[in-house]
Formats: C-alpha cells, structure tokens, sequence
C-alpha cells in the first residue's frame, strides 16, 4: 500500500486501527493510537502479522470474522508490559488500487463494560428474534412489514413480499418427530437467510411459515428470488436416512403492481394467493398473474365434472389433517407404480363413492373417510405378484386365491396408521356379499361397513365395464344389467337403487 495513502489515511482517525494485508493478515499500516495501546513502536509492529497481538483463546473471533465483508467482534490483545486488553473490533474491507485491505478499529472495552454490551446484545436478540429460527420473530416482523409498506407508499417506491409454507410439516413432525421437526424450521430458516440480500427481511409468519421483505423489489424479480428458493428447498433432505424432501409453497405479492393501497388487504391478498396454490397441490410458486389463469380455474372446477385422482385429494387435504393426507398420497402413488389399472380405477372409485355417500346422506366426514377407503381399496394388490395382476389370460384358482388376500394384506398395512383406522373395515370387507353367502368373515346385511357396501358396488360396475387383460369391457347396459340383478344378494338394495340414480342423472356412463 502507498506509503503517503495510508498516512494521509489514518493520521486523523483518533480510534486504534490497523490495515492488514487480506492474505497473510500482516499489519501493512497503523495509526499512532494503535501504536500507543499496544506499547509497540512502528517499526516493530509493521509486517508482523496481527494475530500474535491476539490472545489464543480470541483468535477464533477472528477467524471468524475475516472471511466477510465486514463484521464486529470481540479481541483480547496482548501488550508489551503484558496487559491483556479487552477490545470490540469492527472490521471492514478497504479496497485501494485493485487491492483489498482488512481495515479494523478498536475501541477499548473493560470485561465490564463488553459483559454489558453482551447482554444487551442478547436481550435485542430476545426482542427481535425468533427464539428457534433466530429469523424476525412474528410481532417485529409485522412492524417492519408496515414501515415498509408506508414509506414505499410515500416515496411512490416498489415494494415485493414471499410469503412461504412449509407444505405438509405437520406430516414431518408426526413421522419424524417435534425434535426433527424443529430442525426443519431452522433449516429452511437458513436457507431463506442465505438467498436473500442484506436489505431484505426474513421473518416467522407462522408454525410452519415466513415472511420475506423485499425493498424496492419489482413482482418479476420477486418471482425469480421465489424460485430459486423452491429449488434450493426441495434440494434439502431430512430424516434418518435423508430421503425425506421438503417442499413449500410461495406466493408472491407486489406494490404497486397488485393494486392494495391497504397494507390488510396487501397481506390478505399473499394469505389468498398461498391458500389456493396449496390446494392445487402446493410446492410451487404462485402470484395473482398466474393463480387466476383458466389452467388453475379448470383445476379448482367441483361441479360433476370427474376429478383427477391427485386433486381430489387436494381438495380432501383442505380439510383433511395434513398427516392423513401425505399418507394417502405415498400409498396411492405406491398402487400407481404396481398397476396402471388398479390407480385409475382407485381414483374413479374414489369420486363415485364420494358422490353416492353423499347421495345417501351421509355427513361430510364420513364422506371424506369413505372417500379415502375407496382410494386405498386395492391398495392390498402391491403385495400381489405382477405376473398374476398382469396376465393376459383367465386366473387359475390358485392365482384366484392369492387375489382374495388383498383386502386383508390391505387392511394390515393400513391398520398401523391409527389416523386411518376408520377406513380399515372398508378395505378389509369390500369384497363381502350383502346376503352372507361364501363371505370369509361370516357377516352380511348391514353387519358389513356402509363404506364397504358402497365401495363393493362401484368396485364391481367398473370392473365390468373396463377393458381387463382376459377380456373386452361390457357395455354400461349390459353392466346395469349385472348389478340389478345382484342387487340384495351381491349388493345392499338401498346403495344399488341410489347409485343407479346418480347414474341416471350424470346420463353418462362413469370415465373408464
């Protein structure tokens, strides 16, 4: 560094401060005050590298320190009539002539004095912080959020929010536990903290949720800042074995763009926007642009349209607990990846029995569950070789056999999960005959689940008219035909005569 720079530079600073080299941490200049704090004359202490000056135990503080762009910590140092001095250092970066420099300035501290500092420190820590994630906790954060809001609205600035959710962390925390859970938290917490800028604001919004601020940030650049964040969430893992991913949900609001001159309706407008990407499905980014394309209103469409497999369970998860609802979708996308079939016909059985308990009066959470026993009512066949789910010709009564043990090898997997244990018997004995005859577990009539007589019948009525490996589909006719006269025998009357009326008024026959 140029001799005259560095004298001209630190000739009126009062405060000790030294100039290290980057690299090796040598001092390169100092100020007299430094000199007069350390006993040191100039000549000693120039090229000498400033660590010897540190005592052991601070040295870390230092270390840590150096590798940013500035910071403040604090040093013990050692003086030549063996002193030991408590200082705070701020640290900055000092570049000159395409060089960079480490410039520090100490202010002398008594153990007192740093012992106060430290404890002030931690009670605005205390203030501010969220305790777990150490991100804005949720009271500070909702008063930075409103001073931004109003100075943006008063300088006529731009001003972006994210707002993210942890998709299905209930889930994590009950498979995996509150312990891992709370590491989750803190782990995207960091995440967030590490792709945001300096300005820029990381606050909890909720159990599961934060809040990003972001200055003078148009909806464009605030979209590109939510997607890299998506993905640099779902590249985590957790667990024991790591094989747990995490997915969020982000929406993004912008002032002025999205037009809320009210900072409530502001975030009410982020609370709306999330709400309605996660019941799509979630993990993705979502803002008022895209959340009202005709795409995602085609999605959201209950009516009598045939809902998808995967939205309808989308929409069971608004109401659904959120442990209940990953669970189901793992096992469903198990029955997937064993037999093209059994999903399709899972998921068409799944929106017929909704329909038909609801036709029969029953209350919507005895719907929703018997809902969800109709999606995992063959989920008993991924114990069952393919070569018999597949083959191309009629079953031998030994194969025959082994695919009568479905509902039982079903209803043991499901049996383990106490939030699924409701949809136990409708797995278990869908396969039952209303009069009793032949039945492995000697009941009949209303002795068997209304679930699993609902179930039977939908089951049966779209077998028949499906394309199956060992024969060609009947037609609905011919299908009506088979059920009515199965009907008391095979099938509860009242369930037959309601579900012949739900086909009568769809005039369609169920989507094979």
């Amino acid at each position: 560094m140029d001799k005259v720079f560095s004298r001209e530079f630190l000739k009126n600073i009062l405060l000790p401060t030294v100039i290290l080299d980057k690299s090796s941490f040598c001092i390169v200049s100092a100020s007299k005050s430094l000199y007069s704090l350390l006993g040191y004359s100039s000549q000693f202490i120039k090229g000498k590298t400033f660590l010897q000056f540190i005592s052991e135990k601070y040295r870390q503080n230092f270390n840590n320190l150096v590798t940013k762009n500035s910071g403040t910590t604090v040093l013990e140092l050692n003086t030549r009539d063996n002193r030991k001095v408590m200082v705070v250092a701020h640290f900055n970066r000092l570049n000159y002539r395409r060089k960079t420099y480490i410039l520090i300035q100490l202010i002398a501290k008594n153990k007192e004095e740093i012992a106060g500092e430290r404890r002030r420190k931690i009670l605005r820590k205390i203030i501010y912080q969220d305790p777990l994630t150490r991100v804005l906790n949720y009271r500070i954060l909702m008063k930075k959020v409103k001073e931004e809001f109003l100075a943006t609205k008063d300088e006529k600035g731009i001003l972006s929010l994210l707002l993210i959710d942890i998709d299905n962390f209930d889930f994590i925390n009950h498979t995996l536990g509150l312990e891992e859970g709370d590491r989750v938290l803190k782990l995207v917490a960091r995440t967030l903290i590490q792709n945001v800028r300096d300005k820029d604001l990381v606050g909890r919004w909720g159990e599961d949720s934060f809040l990003i601020i972001l200055p003078q940030t148009d909806k464009k650049g605030a979209i590109n800042l939510a997607h890299r964040i998506l993905d640099a969430l779902n590249s985590l893992r957790v667990g024991k074995e790591k094989s747990i991913s995490i997915t969020s949900t982000i929406s993004v609001v912008s002032y002025p763009e999205d037009k809320c001159e009210d900072l409530g309706v502001f975030l009410d407008k982020a609370k709306s926007i999330l709400n309605t990407a996660k019941e799509m499905g979630g993990n993705t980014v979502a803002s008022a642009n895209n959340i009202s394309n005709a795409h995602y209103l085609h999605k959201l469409e209950k009516g009598k349209e045939y809902v998808s497999f995967q939205n309808q369970l989308q929409l069971l998860a608004k109401r659904l607990h959120s442990a209940i609802f990953e669970t189901v979708l793992a096992l469903s996308n198990a029955v997937k990846a064993k037999d093209y079939y059994t999903e399709k016909h899972s998921e068409i059985t799944a929106y017929y029995a909704g329909l038909l308990a609801e036709e029969l009066g029953l209350p919507p959470e005895e719907v929703e569950m018997i809902k969800i026993g109709a999606i995992l009512h063959d989920i008993g066949k991924i114990g069952i070789s393919d070569s018999i789910l597949k083959k191309p010709g009629p079953l031998n009564e030994k194969e025959k056999a082994l695919i009568r043990l479905h509902p039982e090898i079903g209803a043991n997997i499901i049996k383990t999960m106490k939030f699924l244990r409701d949809v136990v018997p409708i797995i278990l004995y869908h396969h039952e005959r209303y009069d009793g005859k032949g039945n492995r577990w000697g009941i009949k009539g209303e002795e068997i689940p209304l679930g699993a007589r609902i179930v039977s019948v939908i089951d049966v009525y779209h077998a028949l008219i499906s394309d199956r490996p060992y024969r060609k589909a009947l037609s609905q006719e011919e299908a009506i035909r088979i059920i009515k006269e199965e009907r008391g025998r095979k099938f509860d009357p009242e369930v037959v005569d309601a579900f012949l009326k739900i086909l009568k008024r769809e005039k369609s026959s169920i989507p094979v």
